[in-house]
């Protein structure tokens, strides 16, 4: 959608905001346009996501409005909103796992078709601590983390317990389905 906030496109008095109409693909072509929102910039359109289903073909088009009234709208655009992210494949239990140490890895998925055409934004890990009741592993502070790692002294893992780890992935359109689980025992190799 090509829009401009030039002194010609703006009737030479400022835009006071943006207003921004669509209507589902799915819906008959008719003229029943629905007002969104307004937006004080062009700017602020780019990332609507509220209000929208996910999945779905809208057409959509803007005008802008000063103190004299809203001017002509742009031509319709066709867009398909984002969708959440596909299942990712089961974690696994990296080598250097021992008895006081647990780490578990996974791959990030890239494509568009499985990011639900949305960046990745982080990827959540949770984990059952060997008594059935699942927690967050935490945000992690490098958001596309691709690894955890827990420990004896920082999380409490004991030699011999069965820790389960599943992991899913999260967009702008929501989390994704969460993996299947990985289940890691934390032991010494024999004396």
């Amino acid at each position: 959608m090509k829009l401009s906030e030039d002194d010609a496109d703006t009737g030479r008095d400022p835009v006071i905001h943006y207003k921004l109409l669509w209507n589902k693909i799915e819906d008959p072509l008719t003229e029943d346009w629905v007002e969104l929102s307004t937006f004080p910039n062009l700017e602020d359109i780019k990332d609507v996501t509220s209000g929208f289903l996910i999945n779905t073909r809208y057409r959509v088009k803007v005008a802008g409005q000063n103190g004299v009234g809203v001017g002509i709208y742009s031509d319709t655009e066709e867009v398909l909103t984002d969708d959440v992210p596909v299942r990712m494949n089961t974690p696994t239990e990296d080598p250097i796992t021992n008895a006081t140490y647990i780490k578990v890895d996974w791959e990030p998925i890239t494509l568009p078709v499985d990011t639900g055409r949305d960046p990745i934004i982080y990827y959540k890990l949770e984990w059952d601590q060997g008594n059935g009741n699942w927690i967050d592993a935490g945000i992690p502070t490098d958001q596309l983390k691709t690894s955890w790692e827990f420990t004896t002294d920082d999380d409490g893992i004991l030699n011999g317990t069965t820790y389960k780890f599943r992991v899913m992935p999260l967009n702008r359109a929501g989390y994704g389905v969460t993996s299947n689980e990985l289940s890691v025992i934390p032991s010494s190799p024999p004396n």
